[in-house]
């Protein structure tokens, strides 16, 4: 979140944004994205097929 802040408030270029992107992706957040999806497909299906 604070590169998010930091691109805003022109701390950071947008080069800079994208590999703190790649760092935080590469230190788990890949998994994070990965099971969030899981958890919003589960729901989805679940209020269609109850």
């Amino acid at each position: 979140m604070d590169a998010t802040y930091n691109y805003i408030l022109g701390n950071i270029s947008a080069e800079g944004f994208r590999q703190e992107v790649e760092k935080r992706k590469a230190g788990g957040g890949n998994l994070i994205i990965q099971e969030y999806g899981e958890a919003a497909a589960a729901e989805l299906h679940s209020n269609f097929f109850p």
